[in-house]
């Protein structure tokens, strides 16, 4: 089934211009039992967090996103209510070209977007205008883009659509059962099991 992809630019912010990096220091997260987040698999699953936010040992020093490590095929899913703006599933698994990432963007109420990125192609199971839930299966996990040949999801929340780094929003989550640091984070190369909903800390 083709699928309608919203005239969004990828390209619009995602180089990123002196003096538009976020100061990770600074970075807010809400309390976790507060969030309205939950992690973007299905309850029951755990992952390992490859980059969390501001990760020195990640590829982005001063990147505000979540790299899951996941394998092929693993299921995705809403992290927040909202309706699905753009939806890209063309690529091949295996085109790592920068840019070439097969993806889910959701608009929440508050405006905010939420980013799913790396997916498998064909595995989207949503259009454009469609309204989801937390907890809906959305897609799956691939190899697309720009992953180093390591197969993960990508999720980042922007302010606004535009992909600016400096817009991103710091995320926690309610049904993260694993390790969270001093902020209510979650923390690069700990496993992360999703709790059922009402469970999270």
């Amino acid at each position: 089934m083709r699928r309608t992809v919203a005239a969004v630019s990828l390209v619009a912010g995602m180089a990123c211009l002196a003096g538009c990096q976020p100061n990770c220091k600074d970075l807010e997260f809400p309390a976790p039992e507060n969030s309205s987040y939950v992690l973007p698999y299905p309850a029951g699953e755990s992952y390992l967090v490859s980059q969390s936010y501001c990760n020195p040992r990640g590829g982005h020093r001063n990147r505000i996103a979540f790299d899951f490590k996941m394998p092929m095929g693993a299921r995705i899913t809403a992290s927040r209510a909202g309706e699905v703006v753009e939806v890209v599933e063309h690529y091949e698994d295996g085109d790592l070209r920068r840019g070439h990432n097969n993806r889910i963007l959701i608009k929440h109420e508050d405006g905010s977007l939420a980013w799913y990125a790396h997916l498998q192609q064909q595995s989207v199971l949503v259009e454009v205008g469609d309204r989801v839930v937390a907890g809906q299966p959305i897609g799956a996990c691939g190899n697309t883009g720009h992953t180093g040949n390591l197969p993960h999801l990508h999720f980042e929340v922007f302010r606004r659509q535009a992909y600016v780094y400096s817009d991103a929003v710091a995320v926690s989550f309610r049904n993260a059962g694993g390790p969270l640091d001093e902020r209510g984070g979650l923390v690069a190369l700990r496993t992360y099991e999703a709790l059922p909903v009402g469970e999270g800390r």
